[in-house]
């Protein structure tokens, strides 16, 4: 038996927004800005344009402004939120964990075995001992 993963209508409607929301708006700021927001001012301004563009925040309840989207729905919504590095900020999808924070800061190889290290979060009173 097949499995049937298309999107219904309005998923697809809503990724197709996300995209131009995505390439109108946000890769114009990351390519002015090289790829980092420059202020609290300018996550600000890009999440309110989310908001008006009607893509902000997919993943909340209706009752608190999102689609209230399911997880199969998620992922073609964030896909192309991800298609750029500012997208899930401006959206409000990005993960703020201790892992995703510190890849984006200092090396990104040694961060990302830090993450996945069975020592995470990594000690910080010397060498761990083996």
């Amino acid at each position: 038996m097949a499995v049937d993963l298309a999107q219904d209508a309005d998923v697809r409607d809503l990724a197709e927004r996300t995209a131009r929301f995505i390439r109108e708006v946000v890769i114009p700021v990351e390519e002015t800005h090289g790829g980092v927001l420059p202020s609290e001012e300018a996550r600000v301004q890009l999440q309110d344009a989310a908001r008006a563009a009607g893509v902000f925040a997919p993943h909340a309840s209706p009752e608190l402004g999102g689609h209230g989207l399911d997880m199969r729905a998620r992922a073609a919504v964030f896909e192309e939120a991800g298609y750029s590095l500012l997208g899930p900020i401006a959206l409000n999808i990005a993960a703020p964990t201790r892992a995703t924070c510190t890849c984006w800061s200092g090396s990104r190889a040694r961060s990302r075995r830090s993450a996945t290290s069975p020592r995470w979060p990594p000690a910080t009173s010397g060498p761990a001992s083996r």
